[in-house]
């Protein structure tokens, strides 16, 4: 058996989110234990979208790091990029526990979190501590306040950007979460667009990319008004999708197998709406576990992909997985870079 498997057969005896609290706490302390097994860079794999480089193209999606406290740990284990959060500006407890189900049969995962964080002033501390020599792309995740109006949501996320956006690479506007009552809301034409006017503002002192984080649920001319103004403002892309609520499982977002389908249609219907003319660039994310799932993506338009449950599940091995797929497709394809490969697509 796996050394990760072992872990795992025990670890999955106890609450889901104690467990995680107790790595993130380990990998704080010990970002050297990443090392050993960690899957090494190869620069054929790098990638460049949206105004990013990414050292190669798997990165760990929001809410695995809330706090950015494992932020040296997870870079040296070999993801591409890393994004913290989902930060607000005060911190808030989130939901009540227990807030996280494992489904091992199907490898997914049933949150309905709310938002725990520390707030931003602590994160953004967090965030300075790390390394200079992390080589990962850093995002931050962005949301607003449970007790925040909608009214007064885009005054959150303004607010955010202008913390944020000095330290980091990306940001992503997290307007698509379930788990917050009324923030998908926002979603709408009206929301978005007050939510994306006042972060413009501060984009001009600093300009950074910007993404904004949907729903697998979104009807395509919902789809299309959010794209339109992501555009209209100058939006790096769109990161599709978040968890689903479309699974009659409990309260909270379902993530990893369950949904692969579903996001995988959700994904086309962005590629679709968010190509040609437009051309903002689409981050993969929802239900992707092997090398089948990224190709698939990249042959339909799309460019660099997010994993949360499927790490979960499969451990760090999943990083060699996805370093061996590309060095296969390089081998079959005669390509010498993975960006060579794509643009020739």
């Amino acid at each position: 058996m796996k050394p990760y498997n072992i872990f795992k057969s025990c670890a999955f005896k106890f609450d889901p989110e104690s467990v995680h609290d107790f790595s993130i706490q380990l990998f704080n302390k010990f970002p050297q234990f990443a090392y050993p097994i960690a899957t090494k860079t190869d620069k054929r794999h790098q990638l460049n979208a949206g105004g990013m480089t990414w050292k190669n193209p798997i990165g760990l999606a929001a809410g695995f790091d809330k706090n950015a406290r494992a932020l040296n740990f997870l870079s040296n284990l070999g993801f591409g990029a890393l994004e913290f959060g989902t930060v607000t500006p005060r911190p808030q407890k989130g939901n009540p526990r227990p807030r996280i189900k494992r489904f091992p049969e199907d490898s997914s995962l049933l949150n309905s979190m709310g938002f725990p964080n520390l707030g931003s002033k602590v994160i953004l501390k967090n965030l300075k501590t790390t390394s200079s020599y992390n080589d990962s792309a850093i995002g931050a995740n962005l949301g607003k306040n449970k007790d925040t109006t909608d009214s007064n949501a885009p005054s959150d996320y303004a607010f955010l950007y202008e913390q944020f956006a000095p330290h980091v690479d990306y940001l992503t506007i997290n307007i698509s979460s379930p788990n917050t009552p009324g923030l998908r809301a926002l979603q709408s034409r009206e929301g978005f667009l007050e939510i994306a006017s006042e972060v413009s503002k501060k984009r001009e002192s600093c300009l950074r990319p910007l993404y904004l984080k949907i729903a697998p649920e979104l009807e395509t001319k919902d789809l299309e008004d959010l794209v339109n103004i992501a555009t209209q403002f100058k939006f790096s892309g769109i990161i599709a999708t978040n968890t689903s609520i479309a699974h009659g499982r409990g309260k909270g977002g379902l993530s990893g197998e369950a949904i692969k389908e579903e996001s995988k249609l959700a994904r086309l219907k962005v590629l679709e709406v968010a190509k040609g003319p437009r051309d903002l660039s689409v981050i993969g994310a929802g239900g992707i576990s092997c090398i089948e799932d990224v190709v698939d993506f990249w042959k339909a338009g799309g460019d660099f992909v997010q994993i949360y449950t499927s790490f979960i599940y499969k451990g760090p091995g999943i990083l060699k997985e996805f370093s061996q797929g590309i060095n296969d497709l390089l081998a079959q394809t005669g390509a010498s870079t993975l960006q060579e490969w794509k643009d020739s697509l």
